[in-house]
C-alpha cells in the first residue's frame, strides 16, 4: 500500500510540473508576442491640411517590422540598437534605460511640398497614455539610420512633434519606422 501511494504520490507531482511548466512556456510565448508585434493602432493628425503619416499595414511591411522588433529585442540595449541616435534619445528623455512603447512602419499620404509647407507638426494617439510633464522621444528609422525628435504629451495623453522637410521627404520616398521612447 506505501509503494501505491508513493507512486501515486510521484505521478501527480509529475503533472503538476508539466502542467507549470506548460503555463510558463505559454506566458513567455505570450510576453515574446507582445514584443514582436509592431503598434499598428497609431493614428497621425497633422498641421497640413491633406497631408499626414499612417501606418503602413502592408503584410510586407509589417512583417519586416516585426523582424527589427526581433533586432531590438536581441540587441544588447536599445542604445545599441538605435546606434547614433541613442544619445540624442538619451539628452530628450534624461533616461539612461530607453524604453520603446511603441514601433510601426510608416508612410506619408496626401500630397506635401517642402518649399510651400516646410516643417509639419504632428500629433499620434498612441495605445500607451502619455502624461504632461513625460520627456517623450520620436524616432524615425528611414534607410537603416535612426534620428530622435522631441516630442510634447497633449492633455488627452497624445504626443505631439514636429519634422523638418528632409524627414518628411525621406519618409515619402522611402516610408519608415517610428518608434516612440521614454
Amino acid at each position: 500500500m506505501k509503494k501505491f501511494l508513493s507512486i501515486l504520490l510521484a505521478v501527480l507531482m509529475a503533472l503538476s510540473m508539466v502542467a507549470f511548466a506548460e503555463e510558463a512556456t505559454e506566458e513567455a510565448a505570450e510576453e515574446a508576442e507582445i514584443l514582436a508585434s509592431p503598434t499598428l493602432e497609431l493614428i497621425f493628425e497633422s498641421s497640413v491640411e491633406g497631408f499626414t503619416l499612417v501606418v503602413d499595414t502592408d503584410p510586407e511591411k509589417v512583417a519586416a517590422a516585426k523582424d527589427e522588433l526581433t533586432a531590438l529585442a536581441e540587441a544588447e540595449s536599445e542604445a545599441d540598437y538605435f546606434g547614433e541616435a541613442a544619445e540624442s534619445i538619451t539628452a530628450i528623455t534624461g533616461a539612461e534605460d530607453i524604453t520603446v512603447n511603441e514601433f510601426a512602419p510608416v508612410i506619408a499620404e496626401g500630397e506635401y511640398n517642402a518649399e510651400e509647407m516646410g516643417d509639419v507638426t504632428f500629433t499620434v494617439s498612441c495605445p500607451t497614455v502619455y502624461e504632461a510633464g513625460e520627456k517623450v522621444a520620436v524616432l524615425f528609422g528611414i534607410g537603416g539610420a535612426w534620428s530622435a525628435f522631441e516630442a510634447e504629451p497633449t492633455e488627452d495623453g497624445a504626443i505631439s512633434f514636429t519634422l523638418d522637410s528632409d524627414t518628411i521627404q525621406a519618409i515619402i520616398e522611402n516610408g519608415a519606422y517610428i518608434a516612440i521612447a521614454k
